[in-house]
Order: structure tokens, then sequence, then C-alpha cells
């Protein structure tokens, strides 16, 4: 799978962008913005400084569990580095994803929804209004892909969620 690919390539220190921007929504200027002190595990959140916000407000990314066990296997004493086009080109080559403009967002941004149900928490949790959710966001997926989405993990091992609709 692709984060299987991120993890072995150049030792893995591109997965915290990818786990950040695929599962936790985060803009690629905000994930390039943010520190190891901006997350806090053991609250299960990132903390977006409206210095580090495209919107220039602050708010807190709530993570779902299978972020975390993402972020565990990430190297905190190393910085959290922006992905340069060339090295995601090979990355993207390599696992034959066909790529879109924003794509890892709008796919958590669309799960979120698919998953809550709650527009006015897709807005807060994506720091984003509601002419963009309903622009993008509304009605795009089913709850039980949403939460097959939330269940991907390091070890494939289905989550709560998962075992919820198998």
């Amino acid at each position: 799978t692709f984060l299987n690919e991120v993890r072995q390539f150049k030792e893995g220190r591109y997965l915290p962008y990818y786990i950040l921007s695929i599962f936790a929504g985060l803009r690629r200027s905000e994930v390039g913005r943010i520190t190891w002190d901006d997350i806090d595990l053991k609250r299960g959140h990132v903390f977006i400084s409206r210095l580090t916000s495209k919107t220039e407000q602050s708010r807190y990314v709530k993570l779902m569990p299978n972020v975390l066990q993402w972020l565990e296997l990430c190297n905190k004493s190393e910085p959290i580095l922006s992905v340069p086009v060339k090295r995601q080109n090979i990355l993207r080559k390599k696992s034959g994803i066909k790529w879109q403009r924003n794509i890892m967002r709008h796919t958590a941004c669309s799960m979120h929804y698919g998953y809550y149900q709650d527009e006015n928490a897709l807005t807060s949790w994506a720091g984003h209004s509601l002419r963009v959710f309903f622009k993008h966001y509304q009605n795009a997926v089913l709850k039980e892909d949403a939460i097959r989405f939330w269940s991907i993990t390091p070890d494939g091992q289905p989550t709560q969620l998962l075992q919820s609709v198998i």
C-alpha cells in the first residue's frame, strides 16, 4: 500500500507528513509549520495555531485512534518534513496511485463527514467554512467506507471501529 511505501522510503522520514495530511486533513502549509510540540499523542490532538493556520484561526484537530498508531512509528527526534515534489512523484509511481491536487485533505474531510455526519464538527476540525463543506464534502462517503478508512492501521489489524461493520 501507499503508506507502507512511505514507511520504507528514506527510513520513513516522510511518514508524519503523509499521516497528518491523509488522516488529520492538515493543509500542506500547516504540516510544514508544525512541530512535534504541537502534537499531543496522550490527548489525541494536533494544535494548529493562528500563525500556522491558513485562515488565521487556531484549532485543535482530534486524531482518530489509527492516526495515533501511525504516529507512534515516527521518529519524534526528527522534524516533520514536507515532501519535495520529486520524492512525492517517486512514492506515487511506486504505489501506482493517481494523484489529484489536495487529495489527502479532501479524503480526510470526506471521511470525517462520512463518519460523524456533522458539518459543524467537520468545519471546526478542518478549519474551513460551511461554503467549502457544501462544495466538496456533503454526501461524498458512506459511513461504512469511512469506518474502513479510519481503521487503516500499521499492523493491518481490525480496529474496534472496523469490527462494528464486519
